[in-house]
């Protein structure tokens, strides 16, 4: 009998091993350089296009999820989160008062099998990507954050900082094919190794943004727009050549205005400088 439990054991355990070694998957960030928000009709960085989203919809892509097998079925997929709060929050200027206004995000999806968005709850401990059996091998889920609010508030140009909400780490688990049990099993992402005892990976995968769980400090709505600089010189400083060679010593005889615009919300160059020109 003791023999029997043991040689059971090992089956059950060779048996996991090779269903993690047939089901992978890949976890590929949309890298903070290239985050941006934009209408829903107008995301070009994703695997799965047309989107599905609208032109109302206010998006931003930041990532996407692939499965790959070597035949078998995967079996009602889950995302299990951990430290990912269900909401996160932008501040920036909204076309309904121009003033900076705090709006907020959650997590929507885009998958092979389900071209219409739905929404993923990051803030559930596990999220069901698909109740059911998935026989298309890969099968992509795209993620995006998606407002509470129509892109029509939103104005373009402008940049719009994370104020609150968490960003986690997570793990993807499947259910095993096996008709006469309800387990599920822990598949690798990015090249995670999976505990032989069934336990989660020890290194989940950061959701955002090549390893980072902080997103960008800003994320400007469309393409960046670079810094605009200004200058100005004012000459109105009357002057004496004496004045210049006395003691060698210097004389003003301009003034110089820089002005620095379309920084980092309160950056540190952001703002007007004056400085003297002497000769």
């Amino acid at each position: 009998m003791k023999r029997t439990s043991i040689g059971f054991i090992v089956v059950f355990l060779l048996s996991l091993s090779v269903l993690h070694a047939s089901i992978t998957v890949t976890y590929e960030p949309v890298q903070p350089s290239k985050m941006k928000f934009v209408k829903g009709n107008e995301v070009t960085t994703a695997t799965l296009l047309p989107t599905g989203f609208t032109a109302s919809d206010f998006v931003a892509h930041i990532g996407t999820l692939t499965f790959t097998t070597g035949g078998e079925p995967i079996i009602r997929p889950i995302l299990v989160n951990s430290g990912t709060t269900g909401d996160l929050f932008f501040k920036g200027p909204l076309t309904v008062n121009w003033s900076d206004t705090t709006t907020y995000f959650k997590y929507w999806g885009v998958a092979t099998n389900k071209r219409t968005p739905f929404s993923i709850w990051f803030e559930s401990s596990e999220f069901i990507l698909y109740d059911g059996t998935i026989t298309t091998s890969p099968y992509v889920v795209d993620i995006y954050l998606r407002s509470g609010f129509p892109s029509s508030y939103y104005i373009s140009g402008e940049k719009y900082e994370m104020v609150g909400g968490t960003l986690g780490t997570f793990n993807v688990k499947v259910k095993t094919d096996n008709p006469n049990e309800w387990k599920y099993v822990y598949v690798p992402v990015n090249g995670q190794t999976i505990p032989a005892n069934g336990n989660p990976p020890s290194n989940p995968q950061p959701i955002l943004l090549g390893g980072s769980t902080e997103i960008p400090e800003v994320v400007p709505y469309g393409d960046p727009i670079g810094a605009d600089y200004t200058l100005f010189i004012d000459g109105n400083f009357p002057f004496s050549l004496e004045q210049a060679f006395e003691n060698n010593n210097p004389v003003k005889i301009a003034s110089a205005h820089l002005n620095v615009q379309n920084t980092e919300p309160h950056g540190p160059m952001e703002g007007s400088y004056r400085f003297p020109i002497t000769g």
